[in-house]
């Protein structure tokens, strides 16, 4: 079954370590304000100016979108010089596992190119070689835009990801989705992946085995639909 599938993976909090909700914990206590489920679903995981608008909102800054991810990204830099970027165990084993069954891979992410370049461009052979890696920044969550870039028929993909809006997209969409939710506090992933119906969720890509790539149904219920879902 996995033969001729396009497996679409995540980056940070899937492939890479997450780099960005310690970050947003951060800077939202640095200006008093509690980091909940509410602001990790109206930050984590959406595009970057509607990231900065959120924050500047929730924080109450008197500053442009463009300037609070100015200031979120010097933090996270900040961040990376005590945790930097590094490749979470088990991945290289996973991407060799996909290779092997066949599967074609993307890799996406909310970074440009350069970003996947310097931190898996040593394992960027494992990936679609034409077009290893998309930008979904300015079209999160991109489900659909991959799967046209691709031309892939939605019972013939499976995303990955941390972030549950991506989840709710695929549920729209028809397509497979296994979570890789993060296990701290407030576990806002978790829980909203639960309500769009996600069946399958791991602590990391190495408990993605093959009998867990061909499942029959990736979702719990076909009466879940969209209704409720957090606009942000």
């Amino acid at each position: 079954m996995t033969g001729g599938l396009l497996v679409a993976v995540d980056t940070d909090g899937v492939l890479l370590n997450d780099s960005y909700s310690p970050v947003i914990r951060e800077f939202t206590a640095r200006h008093g304000v509690p980091y909940t489920a509410e602001v990790e679903l109206a930050v984590w995981g959406r595009p970057q100016r509607e990231a900065g608008r959120a924050l500047a909102r929730i924080c109450g800054l008197d500053a442009s979108p463009e300037e609070v991810v100015a200031r979120f990204f010097a933090d996270r830099a900040a961040y990376l010089e005590r945790e930097p970027v590094q490749v979470l165990p088990g991945v290289p084993e996973f991407l060799e596992r996909l290779r092997s069954a066949g599967a074609r891979l993307v890799c996406y992410g909310g970074r440009t190119r350069s970003y996947f370049d310097e931190h898996l461009g040593h394992l960027a052979g494992y990936f679609d070689r034409e077009c290893p890696y998309v930008d979904v920044n300015a079209i999160r969550p991109g489900v659909r835009e991959i799967l046209d870039r691709f031309g892939a028929a939605p019972g013939r993909a499976l995303f990955i990801d941390d972030v549950s809006h991506v989840a709710w997209a695929c549920r729209e969409e028809r397509v497979g989705f296994i979570g890789v939710p993060p296990g701290g506090a407030p576990g806002a992933q978790r829980s909203e992946m639960r309500r769009a119906g996600v069946r399958h969720t791991v602590a990391g890509v190495a408990e993605i085995d093959d009998a867990l790539l061909a499942a029959d149904s990736f979702w719990e219920s076909d009466t879940v639909n969209s209704a409720g879902r957090p606009s942000g």
